[in-house]
């Protein structure tokens, strides 16, 4: 505890060192400074985190907070799919979530083509993981950024391989690169919004816990702040201050899938068979590196 506790005001101290000298200038706005307190707060404590087990955590929230509700049991939303009350009553804060998501990953991304793959994708990420996540299972009825990059060497069009399929994906990707980034993107908002559901379900909180809106409103913030700069950094210039931004957004959530990963024995699969959606997902990530392969071979090889 001491160790943990010691490192935790360290990473503090050295967060708002490299961010006061790098980062924040002297005309500071209210937006810097809320991002660089956010994230100075929240890298620290999943530090932290990485100390204890749920079961310590839990103690040591109801230490700070003895009136703190846990709920071991994951709300379900595909039961009672037929009835106009049963509709009302799957009605929680998540509903709102998704579409202030939606709205914040327009704000960030704007790009309707990426925005809807993400989508598709998350469909899919629910399929994939709903034995072990039960709020998972759903009813039935339930100015433009540009993200491509220029290439200085055009790729040579006599020699490209299979020249159709090559024209087919470039109306979508443009190049190699610019495919790349559109994954990483995806990769980014899908887990950002695949932490909170993993680290909720094994910490046991209510949907409605104000820990769990805290790591919301960090994780908004920080990543759209992320996006923004991300953005800059392939479209016009690429500087300490912007890089600094993209590493410690993605160290946040990396840290929060490995806290899931460490602590995946508190989640009890419900055993149904995952193998047609396995099948789904190799035969995706297949496809993508087929078109990634392509398009790279195209651009700098051939």
């Amino acid at each position: 505890m001491e160790i943990s506790s010691v490192l935790f005001f360290l990473n503090i101290l050295s967060l708002l060192y490299v961010f006061t000298k790098h980062v924040i200038s002297i005309h500071k706005d209210i937006i810097t400074l809320t991002v660089v307190l956010f994230t100075s707060c929240y890298y620290p404590v999943l530090l932290f985190l990485n100390y204890y087990s749920t079961d310590e955590i839990r103690w040591m929230l109801r230490y700070v907070n003895p009136h703190i509700q846990f709920h071991p049991v994951e709300n379900n939303y595909m039961e009672n799919c037929y009835t106009l009350d049963s509709v009302m009553d799957k009605f929680d804060i998540f509903v709102i979530a998704h579409f202030c998501g939606w709205f914040v990953k327009t704000l960030a991304i704007r790009d309707f083509f990426i925005l809807n793959i993400n989508s598709v994708m998350f469909e899919l990420i629910e399929l994939k993981f709903q034995h072990l996540l039960p709020n998972f299972y759903e009813c039935w009825w339930d100015h433009l950024y540009d993200w491509t990059i220029s290439l200085k060497n055009k790729p040579n069009k006599k020699n490209i391989i299979f020249p159709a399929l090559d024209r087919l994906l470039r109306k979508m990707f443009k190049n190699s690169i610019s495919m790349l980034v559109q994954i990483f993107l995806c990769f980014i908002m899908n887990l950002s919004d695949l932490n909170i559901f993993f680290l909720k379900a094994q910490l046991q909180f209510l949907p409605t816990s104000y820990i769990v809106y805290m790591r919301e409103a960090f994780v908004i913030l920080i990543t759209l702040n992320a996006a923004i700069h991300f953005y800059y950094s392939i479209s016009k210039e690429i500087n300490i201050k912007r890089v600094l931004y993209i590493i410690t957004t993605f160290s946040i959530l990396s840290l929060e899938l490995l806290l899931s990963i460490r602590w995946r024995h508190n989640l009890t699969s419900d055993n149904s068979d995952t193998t047609n959606i396995n099948i789904f997902w190799l035969c995706m990530l297949s496809t993508v590196t087929s078109a990634f392969s392509l398009l790279f071979v195209n651009d700098y090889i051939v």
